[in-house]
Parts: structure tokens; C-alpha cells; sequence
């Protein structure tokens, strides 16, 4: 898989969420480090997952699967930390467990 044309992805869909100014024109460039890192299975953090996730359009039964690989038993599956690059109304179908057991949320509103 070439790490660059992953990383134009990535920043494809960071720019068309407005998660990033399309005038970062750098922005694939700065994102190579970090596929690399994922796709030798380095580092794959929650955030980059859901990155992946939401840029690559990924199933519900495919987006299961990965964060069960990720995160284990610790958590159920569907209830995988939003994504800060995510559109806010795709964290907040995704996340609608979070909305109705506030006691599990930290202020800042993510999973404790």
C-alpha cells in the first residue's frame, strides 16, 4: 500500500470536513509519519482509527471489527471515543449511548 496515497486521503477528507484549511497544502506530507506508523502496526491510536474510519468510508461491520481489534473487551465496540477530524454529526450518530448515560462522560464530553 503507498503511504502517500493514503495520507492524500486522509487529508482529503480532513480538508472536505473542515477539520483542516485546504490551505495546509502540507498536510499530506505532515500525515505520512503517522500512516506509517499505523500501517507497519507501530502505533494506532483511537484517533488515527476513527480517521481512517471516517476517510475511508468504512461499513459499520468492518468499523466493529477494527475498533474490537484495537480496543478488546475493554469496551463495547460501539462505543469507540469520537474522533476530534470526525463531522460532529456523524460522532453524534455513533455515540448516541453517550448521550443518554452522562454519569459515564468526562466534562469535556468524551468517554471516561
Amino acid at each position: 500500500m503507498h503511504q502517500g496515497a493514503v495520507a492524500h486521503v486522509l487529508a482529503d477528507h480532513l480538508w472536505a470536513t473542515g477539520a483542516e484549511p485546504r490551505q495546509n497544502v502540507d498536510l499530506p506530507r505532515q500525515l505520512k509519519d503517522v500512516v506509517s506508523r499505523a500501517l507497519s502496526g507501530k502505533t494506532l491510536s483511537p484517533r488515527v482509527l476513527g480517521l481512517f474510519i471516517a476517510a475511508f468510508a468504512m461499513d459499520d461491520h468492518t468499523s466493529s471489527q477494527l475498533w474490537r481489534s484495537l480496543l478488546g473487551d475493554r469496551r463495547d465496540h460501539d462505543q469507540h471515543p469520537p474522533d476530534e477530524h470526525q463531522p460532529a454529526q456523524h460522532r453524534t450518530r455513533q455515540h448516541r449511548s453517550d448521550q443518554r448515560r452522562p454519569d459515564q462522560l468526562s466534562a469535556s464530553g468524551h468517554r471516561r
